[in-house]
C-alpha cells in the first residue's frame, strides 16, 4: 500500500479579509487559514498550499484541529492532502478528528460532521456527532465501499460546527483525505 501526495485543487481556504455587515472585523479577526507547514519558510507556505495541508476557520471557534484517517494495513496514517492507495474496497476507514477550541466556541458544543463518498459514491454527511464542550476528540467508521465519478476512488473529509441562534453558523473545515480503492 501506497502513501503519496498528489497536486490537487483544495478550497479549505478562509478569505482574511471576511468583513461582517456592520464592517467592525479586522482582516484575521473573525476569519482565518491554517498552514501545517513543512517549513517556517514562504517556500515552506507554498508547500502547504500546494499539499493540501491546511484547515480554516470562521468564528474563530477553533485554534487547532486535527484530521486522520486510518485504514488496516496502511504503514501510517493520512491526513487532509494525502492520497493514499488502500486496495481493498472493504476495508473499514477509521476517521479520527481532534481539536482546540478558540474563544469563539469556549464552554459550547460543537457539532462535527465527517463528510465524504465512501458509502455511495456521491457527497454525503457520513456521521454527525456533538462533541460535548469539555470534549477534544471523537472518531468514526466508514466502510469503504463506493468511488467517487472517477471511479478509482473516494474522499474524507471534516467540518466543525457551532451552531449560532442569532446568525449564520461559525464553521471549521478540512481539506479532504482521498483513498484510492482496488
Amino acid at each position: 500500500r501506497q502513501m503519496c501526495i498528489r497536486d490537487r485543487i483544495w478550497g479549505a481556504l478562509a478569505s482574511s479579509d471576511y468583513h461582517n455587515g456592520n464592517m467592525d472585523k479586522a482582516p484575521c479577526a473573525f476569519t482565518r487559514t491554517h498552514l501545517i507547514v513543512p517549513e517556517w519558510s514562504y517556500r515552506g507556505v507554498l508547500m502547504a498550499l500546494r499539499a493540501g495541508t491546511f484547515w480554516a476557520d470562521h468564528g474563530r471557534i477553533l485554534d487547532q484541529l486535527r484530521f486522520s484517517v486510518e485504514v488496516d494495513g496502511l504503514e501510517q496514517v493520512a491526513f487532509p492532502g494525502y492520497t493514499v492507495s488502500v486496495g481493498d474496497r472493504d476495508s473499514l476507514a477509521e476517521m479520527t478528528l481532534a481539536l482546540v477550541r478558540g474563544p469563539g466556541s469556549t464552554g459550547q458544543p460543537l457539532t462535527v460532521e465527517f463528510i465524504g463518498n465512501c458509502n455511495s459514491g456521491e457527497a454525503e454527511v457520513l456521521s454527525t456527532q456533538v462533541l460535548a464542550p469539555e470534549d477534544s476528540t471523537l472518531s468514526a467508521l466508514v466502510p469503504l465501499a463506493a468511488t467517487g465519478q472517477d471511479d478509482e476512488g473516494c474522499s474524507l473529509r471534516a467540518r466543525v460546527r457551532l451552531i449560532n441562534a442569532s446568525s449564520a453558523d461559525y464553521l471549521a473545515y478540512t481539506n479532504p483525505i482521498r483513498l484510492v480503492l482496488d
